[in-house]
């Protein structure tokens, strides 16, 4: 009776440790006679090791998101919420703070590295990206040396054709996660005909870009981003008007298997004709990207503009170029491009440097 009564108990003490919520707790089949055999009474039971693994500790503990583990993208009001994924709190719920930190903390992050090829700059040909910089992040992108020769002079003269000198430079700010704020401006800008020659400060351009979704190559659907500018008044007379241009362009990218790229941007602008009318501007502009060398890609680009009732004129370019990832954070363009169309500038010639900050 002693062997049967201490078998029961420890049955007893193991059914009593199974940890809280589990369900039923597989039993040991312990064998009395091999416990007990070549054992004196009055020796303690204890089970032989029988092979049988240790039972789990049950996975109860709730997790929460980390910066090792980001959840999802959280949906607010239809988008993506702005805020990054890596800084918002254990309840995940965002909050001011989260939108703080996903600016001024990224850069702070032990994986921040700044780099020139990705998203790349957006200057080096016609089209923008669809994609934004990362929060924190800084990119300037400007021009040393471009060269134009344009249909027309200034806002007010568009009959002859001018030699154009200058030096665009966009600087691009990565604000919050898939949002990028922009400055634009062709800065110092020098236009001479038939002697005379014009010197000023391009018109300051405010931009914003938005990233809404990466690319689907099993559904064949193109990564897509919006952008929203207006021209300002921000510049010398002899270059910006009193009224501002707002406008907007939809951006799409697409690679293919074998690395080739295509990217174009459908825009409009609300601009004004000669008389000082308001008139909408389409555009459409479009770039051929592929990696020739390690760090060396080429492109073909262009760009068409309608209509012709606007003081630009109708337009159609088309060009080649090649970037150059020099380092990590800065890359080399050069494009050469001509017109299509005799009211179009031509040629267009641009040498380029790209910073990643």
């Amino acid at each position: 009776m002693l062997p049967m009564a201490a078998a029961l108990a420890l049955s007893t003490v193991v059914a009593m440790a199974a940890p809280p919520g589990r369900g039923a707790v597989p039993r040991r089949v312990f064998d009395l006679g091999t416990i007990w055999r070549g054992q004196d009474d009055g020796d303690s039971p204890s089970a032989p090791d029988s092979g049988i693994a240790p039972l789990e500790e049950p996975d109860t503990e709730q997790k929460f998101p980390t910066i090792d583990e980001p959840p999802p993208q959280i949906p607010i009001g239809g988008a993506w919420s702005f805020i990054d994924p890596k800084f918002i709190g254990p309840d995940g719920t965002p909050g001011v703070g989260a939108w703080m930190r996903t600016f001024f903390t990224a850069r702070t992050l032990p994986e921040y590295k700044a780099d020139i090829k990705e998203p790349g700059p957006d200057s080096a040909n016609f089209p923008n990206s669809a994609f934004t910089l990362p929060p924190g992040e800084v990119y300037i992108e400007t021009s040393p040396i471009t060269f134009q020769r344009n249909p027309f002079f200034n806002r007010r003269r568009i009959q002859d054709r001018v030699n154009q000198y200058s030096m665009p430079t966009l600087i691009r700010v990565g604000l919050f996660r898939d949002f990028e704020l922009r400055l634009w401006s062709q800065t110092l800008q020098i236009e001479t005909l038939d002697g005379a020659r014009t010197v000023g400060f391009g018109p300051l351009t405010f931009d914003s870009k938005f990233h809404f979704w990466d690319q689907d190559k099993e559904k064949h659907i193109p990564a897509f981003g919006v952008q929203l500018f207006s021209q300002s008044n921000l510049g010398s007379a002899a270059y910006s008007i009193p009224q501002w241009e707002p406008g907007f362009s939809l951006n799409f990218d697409y690679e293919f298997e074998n690395g080739l790229s295509f990217e174009w941007n459908i825009d409009g602008e609300y601009t004004i004709k000669d008389d000082g009318s308001r008139v909408y501007q389409a555009g459409f502009q479009w770039a051929v990207q592929r990696e020739l060398l390690p760090n060396l890609d080429g492109f073909i680009h262009g760009y068409l503009n309608t209509p012709n009732t606007t003081r630009f004129q109708e337009g159609a370019v088309i060009g080649f170029g090649m970037i150059w990832f020099a380092t990590k954070t800065m890359a080399i363009d050069s494009s050469y491009s001509f017109a299509i169309r005799p009211e179009s500038p031509s040629p267009i010639i641009r040498l380029g440097l790209s910073l990643a900050l």
